[in-house]
């Protein structure tokens, strides 16, 4: 604290001397220095022995660092308390000491830890999943190809892995414009078997079956009567048979198709019918009974 002030002068008719309050400030300055003295100053400097009490909160000698509840607590102990939620080893809690709850208290290093394994379990899994959808979308496209639906109405070339109807209400629709490549992986070509389609020699050539495979519950069915190659795509001629729900714009759909039969040979017309042989005829036996 600041050096004692002195006086030199005191207005006369005053109670007390110079050379009293002179005194009487050193004394003061003395007793500071005796509780909370700074360095360079005379006197005992910073060593009070009792505690310094402002509206019941203590402070206290820093030798010790007390708590509220007056628990000592050193620098050293806050300082490892504090290195255990920092670095405490891997699996191991933090200690109730340490403010721990003893069961899911573990330190940043721990967390860090598993958070790499974490990522790494994730990455795995991740890499499972794009193979295993991989090989669904794989085994999917063998049995129904897949192609993505165009809510356009013009009977053109679609555009690579699309397919659209002739008519915006699917009840009402007449002809359907397929893509010679499908959707899938690499947009393979499946114009020649797309053209078999109409080789059945009877009228209903086949069923056209489309599904959205997120949503099964949009799905339509078409009978095929017939079908026109073009440049890059084929004209399918079709009948409404069932349907649900409806294909939006770039919705994407898996397609089926069944082929109906060929017509049978016509049966042999059947012969003229032939009476059959007439049956032995009767022979009458008479009695000539004696009288």
């Amino acid at each position: 604290m600041s050096d004692r002030p002195t006086i030199t002068t005191l207005p006369s008719g005053g109670r007390y001397d110079t050379s009293t309050l002179n005194t009487n400030f050193q004394n003061l300055r003395d007793e500071f220095d005796n509780l909370i003295g700074r360095s360079g100053t005379t006197g005992s400097n910073n060593s009070a022995s009792g505690d310094l009490d402002m509206n019941s909160k203590s402070i206290r000698n820093v030798a010790s660092v007390f708590n509220t509840s007056g628990t000592d607590i050193t620098g050293l102990t806050q300082v490892g308390f504090a290195e255990e939620w920092a670095i405490k080893a891997e699996n191991n809690l933090v200690s109730t000491g340490a403010g721990g709850n003893g069961s899911s208290d573990y330190s940043a290093l721990h967390w860090a830890a598993k958070s790499e394994e974490f990522k790494d379990t994730a990455s795995t899994q991740a890499t499972n999943a794009s193979n295993s959808a991989t090989t669904a979308a794989g085994e999917a496209a063998s049995y129904a190809p897949k192609y993505t639906f165009s809510t356009t109405t013009s009977m053109a070339d679609p555009g690579a892995g699309k397919l659209r109807y002739n008519n915006g209400t699917v009840a009402s629709c007449s002809a359907i414009a397929i893509d010679d490549t499908t959707a899938d992986a690499g947009n393979p070509n499946i114009e020649d078997w797309i053209k078999s389609w109409d080789d059945s020699t009877s009228t209903i050539k086949g069923q056209l079956r489309l599904v959205e495979p997120g949503t099964p519950a949009n799905y339509a069915s078409f009978n095929i009567t017939g079908l026109t190659d073009s440049t890059g795509f084929v004209q399918l001629a079709v009948t409404h048979v069932d349907s649900n729900g409806t294909f939006g714009d770039g919705d994407s759909i898996r397609v089926t198709f069944v082929r109906t039969g060929d017509i049978g040979n016509t049966g042999l017309t059947g012969d003229t019918g032939i009476q059959g042989p007439v049956g032995p005829v009767g022979v009458g036996l008479a009695l000539a009974l004696g009288g």
